[in-house]
């Protein structure tokens, strides 16, 4: 009988990993990559000491009064209840950049009208007063579950790499060249029962179980079908 299975996850993808990951498996461990290029950087001189970074085929990291840096989103699509052992990011051709001037920062939401509005920059002095880089690391990755575009139930990695790192009371950036992501999984040992029908399944943890089975006795008594399945059910 085909399932009918609503989920309550929401995942926004800015950029799906297709064809170029490649796949191997070792022992039992399967493992994905993708090789990521990085374009060249230009640096716009905005007048009165304010520099802008342009990098083609990147969003930009936006966080009001902090740098405005490149970011790569790659997201990869694993078979759904799978166990993400590792996810690595290999950072290459690591190079210096002296610069004259201050990256500018984010303005921050403005409304939509601005009417006596102050729309003049604002530094977080956190960040622009360091020697430290800015992001701290090269890339952070999270691990989440939800359907896909053809209404799949998958595992979705989101890797955000950031190409380039600035260190304002240095005044230097650190560049990227390319980077390698790898990532290592396990298959799922249990997964969503595939028939039936449930127009609710409730995934709780442990810790909630009790409150998570009046939920669902109480939609059942409803005539909605509904199915309990704990976290660690799932990932054990």
């Amino acid at each position: 009988m085909k399932s009918r299975v609503m989920l309550v996850f929401v995942v926004v993808a800015a950029l799906i990993a297709s064809s170029a990951v490649s796949f191997a498996e070792n022992g039992g461990i399967r493992k994905a990559s993708i090789r990521v290029p990085v374009e060249s950087l230009k640096l716009i001189d905005m007048g009165e000491g304010k520099l802008e970074l342009k990098m083609e085929g990147v969003n930009y990291l936006y966080s009001p009064g902090k740098p405005v840096l490149p970011e790569i989103t790659k997201v990869f699509q694993l078979p759904f209840g799978v166990k993400v052992k590792e996810v690595k990011v290999s950072v290459k051709g690591v190079k210096e950049m002296d610069v004259k001037g201050v990256i500018k920062p984010s303005m921050g939401p403005l409304p939509l009208i601005p009417e006596g509005i102050d729309a003049s920059w604002h530094i977080d002095k956190s960040i622009y007063r360091s020697s430290n880089f800015y992001p701290s690391e090269w890339y952070k990755y999270r691990v989440g579950c939800g359907m896909n575009g053809e209404g799949q139930r998958v595992t979705f990695v989101s890797v955000h790499i950031y190409p380039v790192r600035y260190a304002p009371a240095a005044g230097k950036l650190m560049l990227m060249e390319r980077a390698e992501i790898k990532i290592e999984y396990e298959d799922a040992k249990k997964t969503l029962p595939q028939n039936g029908e449930y127009q609710l399944v409730v995934i709780t943890p442990s810790a909630f179980l009790e409150e998570a089975q009046r939920l669902v006795d109480h939609k059942n008594s409803v005539g909605m079908d509904a199915f309990l399945k704990t976290v660690e059910d799932i990932y054990d």
